[in-house]
């Protein structure tokens, strides 16, 4: 997979020439075992890449307010919930699984047989659907967290 992209915060893209493998051909080598961990890790790559980016953006605002402490008890339940929260997404054939708990520990799962069935380009796809299911889950359950920690109104 090559170099992924996060366009418009939701839509991920990847090709096999690079990140995932090396050279062409390594998508018809892979096993699906071999291929969720690197998507685990290219998963954490992308999500390191984003947080340093998220939080330049916000320094360069004015907004950022440090280093992430609580500042009080609301603060810890959020830092605590967040921690907690588990985002799902999975491709609308249900072959591929994207999971992660706190944005930190995270988990790809893909079908036995699954390497067989799709090709790369059809991988791909699958894979951007997963994980943009994924993002919307875990978008949606950070809104109702901050819901329930700090209310409506924040």
């Amino acid at each position: 997979m090559g170099e992924p992209v996060l366009r418009h915060r939701r839509d991920v893209e990847g090709r096999f020439d690079g990140v995932l493998g090396g050279s062409s051909g390594y998508y018809d080598s892979a096993t699906e075992s071999g291929l969720a961990g690197r998507l685990e890790q290219v998963a954490r790559l992308l999500w390191a890449e984003r947080t340093r980016f998220y939080q330049r953006a916000l320094e360069d605002e004015g907004d950022w307010s440090g280093d992430g402490t609580p500042q009080n008890d609301a603060d810890h339940d959020f830092y605590e919930g967040r921690e907690q929260l588990t985002a799902t997404g999975t491709s609308p054939d249900g072959r591929i699984t994207i999971a992660v708990q706190g944005m930190r520990t995270w988990n790809v799962s893909i079908a036995a047989g699954t390497l067989r069935s799709l090709d790369e380009n059809a991988f791909g796809t699958a894979v951007g659907a997963a994980a943009a299911r994924m993002i919307n889950d875990q978008s949606l359950k950070m809104l109702q967290l901050k819901a329930r920690t700090f209310g409506e109104s924040r």
